[in-house]
Formats: C-alpha cells, structure tokens, sequence
C-alpha cells in the first residue's frame, strides 16, 4: 500500500516520498488491524466496519498532511491506491492457487 501511495502520489498533486508513504501505510491502517483483533466475536464484524471507514479518513488526512496532496484528491489518491494493492494482490493469489493445483 505504501508503494502504491509513492507511485500515484504525483498523479494527485502530492510528491513521491516513500518514507511518508510508509507512516501513512502504517499509521492509517492501526484501527483496522486493532479491529481486526476482535473478529473472533460477532460484534467485532461491525467494529471493524467503523474501523475501515475511520482508516480511510486517517489514510485521506495523512495523504493531504505528508505527501501534501490537495483535499479534494487525497480521497481518489487513496481509493486509487487501495484498490491497485487490491488487484496486485489479487492475481498474486490467482497465481499462487493455479500453480498448487
């Protein structure tokens, strides 16, 4: 996730800083990994809803504030960049599963 914010940073008015990308990867993704924590009981299913929704706008703020994007374009920054880790990791597991068959 980190890469892809460095990589489609430019795209939206921000600079391509990879170490800023990094703490915005790490420190946006944090409710969501301590939400994840829970998934063991139900209600910890629409925890985790909140979490994803508070981790886009920790992800969309980080994007305005370290890679300086303009606030209109840091939400398509992240949408952009979430959903090109998405479908990297998505035919990585389509790979994987077709060679073990």
């Amino acid at each position: 996730l980190a890469a892809m914010f460095a990589l489609l940073a430019p795209l939206c008015g921000g600079r391509r800083d990879f170490e800023a990308s990094v703490n915005l990867a790490v420190h946006g993704a944090i409710p969501l990994w301590l939400a994840g924590c829970t998934l063991f009981l139900m209600p910890g299913l629409v925890l985790c809803m909140f979490a994803v929704a508070h981790s886009f706008f920790l992800f969309a703020q980080g994007a305005r504030i370290l890679l300086g994007t303009d606030a209109e374009d840091s939400a398509q920054l992240v949408l952009g960049a979430v959903l090109c880790t998405w479908v990297i990791f998505l035919f990585m597991g389509i790979g994987v599963g077709s060679a073990l068959v």
